[in-house]
């Protein structure tokens, strides 16, 4: 084959090829993306990586929402394990696809969860990091979302059985993603521990261990949180002396945790939806 044919024949390859949008891959203006010192290890080592929070703040989201946002930015794909009814994901991944208006979110807020949420899963800070991963998305960053908790009736019975059902579905569906996952930091403890009430099920990483989940704790200096006891409201959070906030260390109960991160003075986040209506 002569030097003119195979340039002739290559020109019209070059011209056939299929041709792709160019995805925007700058970080949504206002997002603090920056990475967590110490961690980017174990998101490189380990394909699901767990964070457990105490519920009702401003900065546990925000900070998960950072995590999420540092993976991607370094050529991550990443998809978000929420601990909400599975009977949300569609709504989930309708506002994802949506332009974030008040429509869409007012679509989003309909379930009875973010109506009934009384532990801090359903509050405003957990639908503005939502909204961070709509905004991501719209970036053009490859991420995914998963609601993982049980839903109906009988929801609650080996609900950590069911999240870690979850979570293994999307490991094999994903085989290109990291899986990151939020949920309340008794469900992604490693172990169970021996101070455990016996009543209390194993929590999440205990039913994927072959996957070697790694997990942390999201920890605070004190400040408040919102949250049911006897009272539904703003409740003051112990103070707990720690210098060094937004770094992983070893965690004060022993292997329950691959690490701990402090997130400083938390903030309450009131629900979502107050009252009748969002």
């Amino acid at each position: 084959m002569n030097r003119i044919r195979l340039a002739a024949i290559l020109l019209v390859m070059t011209i056939t090829l299929p041709s792709f949008p160019a995805l925007a891959k700058s970080i949504p203006s206002g997002m603090n993306c920056t990475e967590i010192k110490g961690l980017a290890p174990y998101l490189r080592s380990h394909r699901v990586v767990m964070f457990g929070e105490g519920h009702g703040t401003k900065e546990m989201p925000e900070t998960f929402l950072r995590v999420v946002c540092s993976a991607l930015s370094k050529g991550m794909s990443v998809a978000v394990g929420l601990e909400m009814p599975v009977d949300l994901s569609e709504s989930l991944k309708a506002y994802m696809r949506s332009t974030g208006d008040q429509s869409a979110r007012a679509s989003l807020l309909q379930a009875d969860f973010w109506k009934l949420g009384e532990d801090g899963r359903a509050s405003l800070a957990m639908v503005e990091m939502i909204e961070g991963f709509r905004r991501l998305g719209q970036a053009g960053y490859p991420i995914s979302i998963f609601a993982m908790q049980g839903s109906g009736r009988d929801w609650h019975i080996n609900n950590d059985g069911k999240m870690a059902a979850k979570i293994r579905a999307e490991y094999s569906a994903r085989p290109e993603s990291l899986i990151l996952t939020l949920t309340g930091n008794v469900h992604n403890m490693k172990v169970k521990p021996e101070w455990f009430p016996p009543e209390l099920p194993a929590p999440i990483p205990t039913h994927i261990t072959d996957l070697n989940p790694a997990t942390f704790n999201l920890s605070s200096t004190g400040g408040s949180a919102w949250s049911c006891t006897e009272t539904c409201g703003i409740h003051s959070v112990p103070v707990q002396a720690n210098d060094n906030v937004f770094v992983v260390r070893e965690s004060g109960l022993k292997d329950a945790y691959t690490g701990d991160i402090s997130v400083g003075r938390t903030t309450a986040s009131p629900p979502a939806v107050v009252a009748n209506g969002p």
